[in-house]
């Protein structure tokens, strides 16, 4: 009873410090905006052109690393160090489907990540679920549009699995949350500190399930990106690019 008071007290305490954060982070987004020099890249071409491609010459039955390899090269992208090779899984699975299926699955993921927020939070208050709902609209929105740019992106399809992850949580599927976000680790490794907090905070509860998907994913993906640098390595040029800017580049909300 006790500790169920000193929650209750607690709670508009953490609202307000998310609150204020939140702020603090929108008013440093706007504000700062740094002049970036961007890394030099023959045509500039997109991202998304590049993936294109690339998903379609794994389709037309090329090894993975010679067509990124190739793909690079060719529109002056540095392949050194090897963290410029994205991990395999991503366009592997899209080159199988076919973006067009993709985009019919990612679609569907973010659908039921925005159903899943509706029905936790419907409970509790429509106008919580309907402000949920609406957040979620606009988080899921480009995996909800359907073309053929962000299904080629990894990132999406790893924001979608975050989200997913999130929503098992929330109905508290701790061992489906935990598999979800190891599959977000593997299809862009971006996601590893949301994975890495999970798993700590998995550890931390003694959640024994949760925190061995945890442990194992992280450990089969060490496993996997181990042997996926080595095949970068082999398929590296001596006369290759090499990346020279920093990869962490704090620019604001203006270049969102």
């Amino acid at each position: 009873m006790e500790f169920e008071e000193h929650r209750t007290l607690l709670e508009p305490t953490r609202a307000r410090v998310v609150v204020v954060g939140l702020l603090a982070l929108l008013v440093y987004g706007v504000t700062w905006s740094p002049v970036v020099t961007p890394a030099p890249r023959g045509d500039r071409g997109a991202d998304v052109a590049l993936n294109m491609t690339t998903i379609s010459r794994i389709r037309a039955g090329e090894s993975y690393y010679v067509a990124v390899g190739d793909e690079l090269r060719r529109r002056d992208y540095p392949t050194k160090p090897v963290f410029n090779w994205r991990t395999p899984l991503h366009y592997r699975t899209i080159a199988a489907l076919g973006v067009d299926r993709a985009g019919q699955v990612l679609f569907a993921l973010a659908f039921v990540v925005i159903v899943a927020a509706g029905w936790a939070l419907s409970p509790r208050s429509i106008v919580h679920a309907g402000a949920a709902v609406v957040a979620l609209l606009g988080a899921m929105l480009t995996a909800l549009a359907v073309r053929a740019g962000p299904v080629v992106m990894p990132e999406v399809c790893a924001g979608v699995l975050i989200a997913l992850s999130l929503a098992a949580y929330h109905r508290r599927q701790f061992a489906i949350g935990a598999i979800v976000g190891v599959a977000a680790v593997f299809v862009r490794e971006l996601a590893a500190p949301y994975a890495l907090v999970c798993g700590l905070l998995a550890l931390s509860a003694r959640r024994r399930r949760a925190s061995a998907i945890w442990v194992c994913g992280g450990v089969g993906y060490i496993v996997y990106y181990l042997i996926h640098a080595q095949q970068a390595l082999s398929a590296t040029l001596p006369t290759d690019l090499m990346r020279q800017h920093s990869w962490v580049q704090w620019q604001g909300y203006p270049f969102v």
